[in-house]
């Protein structure tokens, strides 16, 4: 859902999709020993498996090399003509999908929505006939399998004309509401098919000791070779189902224990001897490791934290060419950060321009001069930020000097002639010396602009750096969850970086972010897999305490203070969290749905076991603000759940969750700065696993609009 605002706002998707590439991603190998969870999916696919795999010791040897040769035949039977012993049953054959060969229900629903708008069902249709062949073909035909994953990558190819007709759609503003929402399901359901449609590309192609089975005669080759082939491929097909099933799971409900799954099955598959084996770490993390967190800053939102240089007057009192000099400076400077493009870190100069000038008397002698000084200067301090870590430079100064005699005072004025010819010597000799006086004037500047600039710009660097390693640096270490920078970018006019927060053994982003508006400052896109990562990191899996002793547990894993949790409950009630997938979070449908699965409430008056609690959010923004308030009842399941149990149930969940205190998305230091005084949320969505937020400059009042309009455009 997008909130409306009065200002103009880009629609559609990101097709590219927050992913890192297969060379970057292979920095975190899926790697290590992890149990493998059931899956709660269907039976796997169960291939022909040879009933012996040696003849009885009390067979002949002749006996047992017919029984050999009798159980090959059969193998290759099943396998170059299924159809002989598995009839097709015209009208039905297309409604049969086992295996990993299927579409996650909710894909094929949108698929099948599409297939009924006059725009796109010709696409929709082509795409489900393919795929329920696919499902038919896959290990039967393999040659025939890899032509349609071919037909169904050019379907979901971004440069298809279909795909190029719903991105302008998706992007056009006067276009109608349902024109829109047709687009952006059309971008969402391709993105989606061209993961399955990579994913299936890999395990289509059979093993490389068992590739020529089908073509294989008994009379031409070993016997016992042939019986190992055709076990090696049965035992394959089963770990390629089963890894082609964990991913079918995960994309329909994108559940934390799926995720685990996914990684089981990926280390299980890449010991298979098969030609794709190298490929899966690569595979899974490019399409299911892509970056969750995303934060994009304008220049122009980084100068308003830039703080305004006072006008500093200090005396002098100083030596100049060996001369007493004292007097009075006065120096105004003007500090501003400009970006360096590069596309590889981000990389900002910290820029000080200003002015020194000075009204000095030096003396020399018999007479004193009155001098009349400006010092321009510009001052620049390279700041980066790369993967490798923060890094200062030195500041380097550009500094020059003109310097004007104004008057020369000698202890002779009273006399004329002998103080005309005094000040004829000394004008001349400070002419003679104005070289040097520059010299000297424009190193003195270059010497103090540098260390004012390097102290007070490495001291609030430093001192931001420690509260960020400080306030989520060390909580997400401390949870096994070190922040991995996928991108580090600079343009003229924004930093972006983009960052994965994941343990190796856990799946990331792999859904395309919403665009955020073109004209806002600062853009923040996250990923539901950062929260539910750091969610399963706490480790609140069959954990039984209170809710205090919840918050105190949660302040105590996340090494924050105590009363970062303000929020004050009542210690009568005691929860049990479900062993798997207690607590986690979804992103989509323009909502916030937190689930959490108990197995047990308790209260002084009441207990209930097995209960499943769903509460939505909605978005809500005014100003500055962005809250998530309760949208609707909790939704609760659970056996014996009816009546007055689950009202009483129902209110405390209400009294946990009430819908009169939101949630407050933007920090509190934030909604009080003066300097974003004239900034105000444009953007908050939750759609497909991601949360987008955008803040931009408040528009003016619909009459100065008018105005602009009328006076500067034509």
């Amino acid at each position: 859902m997008q909130i409306a605002v009065p200002v103009p706002e880009m629609r559609g998707r990101d097709l590219t999709a927050d992913r890192q590439p297969a060379e970057a991603a292979q920095r975190a190998p899926l790697a290590g020993d992890v149990p493998q969870p059931e899956l709660t999916q269907p039976a796997v696919l169960q291939p022909h498996m040879p009933k012996d795999d040696a003849a009885p010791a009390d067979v002949a040897p002749a006996d047992a090399t017919q029984a050999q040769t009798a159980q090959l035949e059969a193998a290759e039977a099943e396998t170059s003509d299924p159809d002989a012993s598995q009839p097709q049953v015209p009208g039905q054959a297309s409604a049969v999908c086992q295996g990993p060969w299927c579409l996650p229900p909710h894909l094929e629903a949108h698929l099948d929505a599409l297939a009924l708008d006059c725009t796109y069902s010709e696409w929709a249709n082509r795409v489900l006939r393919l795929v329920q062949e696919l499902a038919q073909q896959a290990d039967r035909h393999p040659a025939r399998a890899i032509e349609i994953l071919t037909d169904l990558r050019q379907l979901t190819d971004e440069q298809h004309p279909v795909l190029i007709q719903a991105r302008a759609a998706a992007s056009w503003r006067a276009a109608a509401t349902a024109a829109i929402h047709a687009a952006d399901t059309v971008l969402c359901v391709s993105a989606a098919l061209r993961r399955l449609v990579a994913a299936w590309e890999l395990i289509a192609p059979l093993p490389a000791s068992a590739a020529g089975l089908a073509s294989r005669r008994a009379a031409a080759i070993n016997l016992a070779d042939s019986l190992v082939a055709q076990q090696e491929l049965a035992r394959w097909r089963v770990a390629r189902d089963r890894w082609g099933e964990a991913i079918l799971a995960f994309e329909a409900e994108r559940l934390p224990s799926q995720a685990r799954a996914v990684v089981s099955e990926t280390l299980a598959l890449a010991g298979e001897p098969w030609l794709a084996r190298d490929r899966l770490d690569s595979h899974v993390s490019m399409y299911y490791r892509g970056a969750n967190v995303r934060l994009a800053v304008h220049a122009r939102l980084l100068n308003r934290f830039v703080p305004t240089q006072p006008t500093i007057e200090l005396p002098v009192n100083e030596r100049v060419l060996g001369l007493p000099t004292r007097g009075w400076s006065t120096t105004n400077t003007a500090v501003r950060v400009r970006l360096v493009p590069d596309p590889h870190c981000v990389r900002l100069h910290l820029e000080a321009e200003g002015m020194v000038a000075a009204r000095t008397t030096s003396s020399a002698g018999l007479a004193t001069l009155f001098n009349a000084s400006q010092s321009p200067f510009l001052a620049r301090k390279e700041i980066v930020i790369a993967p490798e870590g923060l890094s200062i430079q030195p500041s380097n100064v550009e500094a020059d000097s003109s310097t004007r005699l104004r008057r020369i005072q000698t202890d002779f004025d009273g006399v004329p002639l002998l103080a005309q010819v005094i000040k004829g010597v000394v004008r001349s000799r400070h002419e003679q010396s104005r070289a040097r006086l520059r010299s000297e004037a424009r190193r003195k500047v270059v010497a103090r602009v540098s260390e004012q600039l390097d102290s007070t710009a490495d001291d609030r660097i430093n001192a931001l750096a420690a509260r960020i390693h400080a306030r989520l640096l060390v909580p997400l270490a401390g949870l096994d969850l070190p922040p991995e920078v996928v991108e580090l970018s600079t343009t003229a006019e924004r930093a972006t970086a983009r960052v994965r927060v994941a343990s190796p053994l856990q799946l990331a982003a792999h859904t395309p972010r919403p665009l955020a508006p073109s004209h806002s400052l600062a853009s923040l896109q996250m990923h539901e897999s950062t929260l539910n990562n750091v969610v399963e990191r706490l480790e609140l899996n069959g954990q039984s305490c209170t809710l205090p002793e919840l918050q105190a547990l949660i302040c105590e894993r996340l090494q924050i203070p105590a009363d970062t949790l303000s929020t004050t409950y009542s210690d009568e009630l005691r929860v049990t969290f479900a062993t798997q997938d207690a607590v986690h979070v979804r992103f989509d449908h323009g909502r916030v749905e937190l689930q959490l699965n108990l197995a047990e409430i308790r209260t002084p008056a009441k207990t209930w076991r097995d209960v499943s609690a769903k509460v939505f959010f909605r978005p809500q923004c005014e100003g500055l603000h962005a809250q998530l308030v309760r949208d609707g009842a909790v939704q609760l399941t659970g056996p014996r759940l009816r009546g007055r149990m689950l009202i009483a149930l129902r209110g405390v969940f209400c009294k946990v969750f009430p819908s009169e205190r939101p949630v407050e998305l933007m920090p509190e230091r934030l909604l009080h700065d003066p300097r974003l005084g004239d900034l105000e949320v444009t953007q908050l969505v939750f759609q497909d696993g991601w949360m987008g937020l955008a803040l931009a400059p408040s528009p003016p009042p619909a009459s100065a609009r008018w105005y602009y309009r009328r006076r500067f455009t034509r």
